[in-house]
């Protein structure tokens, strides 16, 4: 049984990343290119996307923002679920594929208008319509069937267990849930 204080832990403890911004300081203009962008965009995407693999959350999409000065690039990211029938048998192999739309890259340069308008739209539709989905994917339920059904074609599992409960199944195990000793929540952490 969870106590109250894992509960109130999970929920406003768990961080669902669904950007990935990254500022190259040390990039000259002369030395700026999308490729080495991108790159490291694709990096960020990957783990963003194992990380909501851990929760059964796959065809939501995620993005990258890789900027050097007021130049940048986007990039997006989500993984999908396959059957694959085996060959001689009538069994069926379930595969997951991660993919990184990053081949025709548009680079942005916010000092331009009507990139600055674009970069601000892809932020708001983020704050907008993806956050309020990803919070529906967490609400407080038992199972799939019980989930808002605007949000179950985000699940890489069907018939698996909701977000939430994979998380508090997580917490159970201590993997990533610590409660802190008396001592801790006082401040003293001296021994």
């Amino acid at each position: 049984m969870e106590t109250v204080q894992q509960k109130q832990a999970l929920q406003r403890g768990l961080h669902i990343p669904l950007i990935a911004n990254e500022y190259k300081h040390a990039l000259k203009p002369e030395d700026w290119s999308e490729e080495t962008a991108a790159d490291q965009n694709r990096l960020h995407l990957v783990a963003i996307l194992s990380f909501l693999s851990l929760f059964n959350i796959g065809n939501l999409p995620v993005f990258g923002l890789t900027t050097s000065g007021s130049k940048g690039i986007f990039s997006c990211g989500w993984v999908e679920r396959y059957e694959v029938p085996l060959v001689f048998s009538t069994c069926l192999l379930h595969l997951q594929a991660m993919f990184v739309a990053d081949k025709d890259i548009i680079p942005v340069d916010i000092t331009k208008p009507v990139d600055a308008l674009n970069v601000a739209t892809v932020f708001a539709y983020i704050v907008l319509v993806h956050a309020p989905r990803v919070r529906l994917l967490f609400a407080d339920v038992e199972s799939v069937e019980k989930l808002d059904d605007s949000v179950k074609s985000y699940l890489l599992h069907p018939d698996k267990e909701a977000p939430l409960s994979l998380a508090r199944a997580q917490a159970k195990k201590k993997k990533w849930f610590k409660v802190p000793k008396a001592e801790e929540r006082r401040g003293n952490t001296m021994k």
